[in-house]
C-alpha cells in the first residue's frame, strides 16, 4: 500500500509541470475564444437579421416553388455546419504609386531684345543703261516738253497755260478700261507761238489714241491711231528780199494706224512672237503726198534658260508723189526689206548675240553684221562690251521734215546704212552713280545733208542731199545719278567726226558735238523742280551767195521748270526756256526765240 502511495505521489509530481502549462494554454485559448465569440456574436446578429428577411422571402418563394425551397434549405444547413474561423490575410507594401507633377510653361510678356546689328547684304545688280543712235534733230522755236518735269500718276487730266510770244498751250489725257488687261487712252496737245521776227510763228497739234486688249490668256492685241499737224513759215529770208507770206507757208499733216498682236508669256514650246502692221499717210501744202506701209515681226524660241534663237522680219514700202517736181522725180519709191536671224546666249556674267542680217535696200543686197558681246568682270561692277553692227535708217519725206521742217520736197530718197565697230565699258560706281562709255568706228552711206537753195527768192528753203560714203569715229558717254525717287540727274556726250567724204566738202546740217544734261528734284511730296541744259558745236552750212562753207556759232540753252500742288487735283506749273536769251541758230538764217516762259494749271480727274 505504501509503495502504491509513493508511486501515485511520484506521478502527481511528474504531471504537475504539465498541468501548469496546460492551464496557461487553456487560459490563452479561453481569452482568444472569448474575443472570437464577441466577433462572431456581432456577425451572427447581422446574419440573423439577414436570415429573418431571407426566411420571409424564402417562405414566400417556397410556397410558389417547393423544389427551390428544398435546395435553399440544404445550402443553409451546409453553411450552418461550417463553423470554422475564416482566415485573414494582411498585405503590407512600401511602394505607393503616385502621378508625377506636370511641368507648366509660363509665358512672360517680356519686351523683345532690340537687335542693333546690321546685316551686310551685297547684291550684284548690273547697271541698266540704254544706248541710242543719236541723230541730228530740229530745234523747235519753243521748248515743247513743258510737262516733262512731272511723271503723271493721274489717269485723266487737262493742262492749260499761256506764255509770252502769244503762246497758248493745252493738253489733255483720258483713259478708259481696266488696266492693264483692257485699256483705251486718248491724248491730245496744241501749242502755238509768234516771235518778234517777221513770219516767225508756228502751230502744232496732235492727237493719239492707243488700245491694249486681252484676246486670250496668251495673246494681247494692241493698236495705235494718230494724227499730227504742224504749220510754220520759212521766216529765214535773205536780207532785203521780200517774199509773200503764202509762199513761205510750210504745212504738214500725218495720219497713221498701227495694229499688232503679241504673246503675254512663253508657251510650252518656249516660243513668243510679236507681229505688227502699220500704215501712214503724209502730205504737205504743195501737193506732195507720201504713203508708207510697214511690217515688223519677231519670233523667239527658247531652248534653255541661257540659249535662244530670234528671227525678225522688217519690211517698209514708201511711195512719194510730187506734182510740182520735175518729171524725172515725179514719183519716188523707197523700199527696204530686212531679215534678222540671231542666236542669243545669256548668263548672269556673259551676254552673246551672233547673227547676220540679209537686207535689200531698193533691190540692192547687203549682208549686215549683228554680233555683240558683254562680259562682267568677276567680283566687280564693271562690264566690258564689244560689237560689230550694221543697220539702216529709213529716210522718208516725213522723217526728214522732223529733222528739218524747212526742207523742200526731196527729189530722191535713199536709206542711210551704218556699219559700226565698237568697244565700251559699263559700270556702277556706287548704288546711286552709274557710268558707261563707248568708242565706235563708223562707215556711213547716204547720210542726209541740208543746204540752202541758191535761188535768191528761195534761199530760206533747204535742199536734201545724200553723201554716198563717209568714214569716221564716234564717242558716246553717259553719267547718271539717282537717289531713290527724289533726285535724278545725268549728262550725255556725243562727239562724231566724219571724214573722207566722196562727193561733198562738208557734212552740212550735221551736229558734230552734243552735250546734254538733266536734273529732277522732288523737294517735297507736292513740289518738284527740273532743269535741262544742252550745248552743241555749230554745224557747217553753205553760203548760197558765194558758195563758201562756214560754221555756225556754238549754242547753249538752259531750261527750268517747276510744278506744285495748290489743292487736291489742282496743280500749278511753269516752264522757262532759253533763260540766258541766247540768239543762236540751229539752221542757217533761222534764229530761235529768246527767253520764253509758259505757265498754267493742271486739273486731274482721279
Amino acid at each position: 500500500m505504501k509503495l502504491l502511495k509513493n508511486i501515485l505521489c511520484f506521478c502527481l509530481l511528474a504531471l504537475l509541470p504539465f498541468s501548469v502549462i496546460d492551464a496557461q494554454k487553456s487560459s490563452r485559448k479561453k481569452n482568444k475564444t472569448q474575443t472570437t465569440a464577441r466577433k462572431n456574436t456581432g456577425v451572427k446578429k447581422k446574419n440573423a437579421r439577414k436570415k429573418t428577411v431571407a426566411n420571409k422571402k424564402s417562405e414566400q418563394n417556397n410556397a410558389a416553388n417547393p423544389m427551390g425551397a428544398t435546395l435553399r434549405l440544404a445550402e443553409q444547413q451546409q453553411k450552418t455546419a461550417d463553423t470554422t474561423v475564416p482566415k485573414t490575410v494582411t498585405v503590407t507594401s512600401v511602394f505607393k504609386p503616385f502621378l508625377k507633377t506636370a511641368a507648366k510653361i509660363n509665358f512672360t510678356a517680356a519686351t523683345p531684345v532690340i537687335d542693333s546689328s546690321r546685316i551686310a547684304v551685297s547684291y550684284q545688280i548690273p547697271a541698266q543703261n540704254l544706248f541710242f543712235n543719236y541723230a541730228p534733230v530740229a530745234v523747235k522755236p519753243l521748248m515743247l516738253e513743258t510737262d516733262s518735269a512731272l511723271a503723271w500718276q493721274n489717269d485723266n487730266f487737262i493742262k492749260a497755260g499761256f506764255g509770252n510770244f502769244s503762246s497758248p498751250y493745252i493738253e489733255s489725257g483720258i483713259t478708259f478700261g481696266n488696266n492693264p488687261s483692257d485699256i483705251t487712252s486718248l491724248h491730245g496737245k496744241y501749242i502755238s507761238s509768234k516771235g518778234n521776227l517777221p513770219y516767225q510763228e508756228f502751230y502744232k497739234a496732235n492727237i493719239e489714241g492707243r488700245g491694249n486688249y486681252s484676246v486670250s490668256n496668251r495673246l494681247n492685241l494692241f493698236s495705235k491711231l494718230y494724227y499730227n499737224h504742224s504749220t510754220q513759215y520759212k521766216y529765214g529770208t535773205a536780207a532785203g528780199v521780200t517774199v509773200p507770206k503764202d509762199n513761205l507757208l510750210q504745212q504738214f499733216n500725218l495720219v497713221g494706224l498701227n495694229v499688232g498682236i503679241e504673246t503675254k508669256a512663253i508657251d510650252s514650246l518656249g516660243i513668243t512672237y510679236r507681229p505688227e502692221l502699220g500704215a501712214s499717210y503724209f502730205s504737205d501744202n504743195r501737193g506732195g503726198s507720201e504713203f508708207t506701209f510697214q511690217f515688223n515681226g519677231s519670233v523667239n524660241k527658247s531652248f534653255t534658260n541661257a540659249l535662244s534663237f530670234d528671227l525678225g522680219l522688217n519690211a517698209s514700202l514708201t511711195g512719194l508723189k510730187q506734182p510740182q517736181a520735175i518729171a524725172a522725180y515725179n514719183n519716188v519709191s523707197n523700199n527696204l526689206y530686212t531679215i534678222k536671224p540671231s542666236l542669243h546666249f545669256i548668263t548672269p556674267n556673259v551676254k552673246l548675240k551672233a547673227g547676220f542680217d540679209p537686207s535689200w535696200d531698193n533691190s540692192r543686197f547687203a549682208l549686215l553684221p549683228n554680233i555683240t558681246a558683254e562680259a562682267r568682270l568677276s567680283e566687280t561692277n564693271v562690264t566690258l562690251e564689244v560689237g560689230w553692227l550694221g543697220y539702216f535708217n529709213k529716210n522718208t519725206y516725213q522723217s526728214l521734215s522732223v529733222i528739218n521742217p524747212y526742207i523742200a520736197q526731196p527729189g530722191a530718197l535713199f536709206n542711210t546704212k551704218n556699219i559700226e565697230q565698237y568697244v565700251g565699258i559699263k559700270t556702277a560706281i556706287s548704288k546711286q552713280l552709274s557710268f558707261n562709255a563707248r568708242f565706235s568706228l563708223l562707215k556711213t552711206n547716204n547720210l542726209p545733208l541740208f543746204v540752202n537753195d541758191t535761188v535768191l527768192a528761195n534761199r530760206q528753203t533747204f535742199i536734201t542731199l545724200f553723201e554716198p560714203e563717209l568714214k569716221g569715229f564716234k564717242l558716246h558717254a553717259e553719267l547718271n545719278y539717282t537717289v531713290q525717287d527724289n533726285f535724278f540727274g545725268g549728262a550725255a556726250l556725243n562727239f562724231t567726226n566724219y571724214s573722207n567724204q566722196q562727193l561733198y566738202a562738208k557734212t552740212w546740217g550735221f551736229l558734230p558735238l552734243e552735250l546734254t544734261g538733266y536734273l529732277k528734284y522732288r523737294v517735297t511730296k507736292d513740289f518738284l523742280v527740273k532743269g535741262d541744259v544742252f550745248f552743241w558745236d555749230g554745224t557747217y552750212y553753205k553760203n548760197p551767195s558765194d558758195g563758201a562753207n562756214y560754221k555756225l556759232n556754238p549754242a547753249a540753252d538752259l531750261s527750268l521748270g517747276a510744278e506744285f500742288t495748290i489743292v487736291k487735283h489742282l496743280n500749278l506749273w511753269v516752264q522757262m526756256s532759253n533763260i540766258f536769251n541766247n540768239r543762236y541758230q540751229r539752221w542757217n538764217q533761222y534764229e530761235v526765240l529768246g527767253f520764253n516762259v509758259l505757265g498754267g494749271i493742271v486739273y486731274s480727274f482721279r
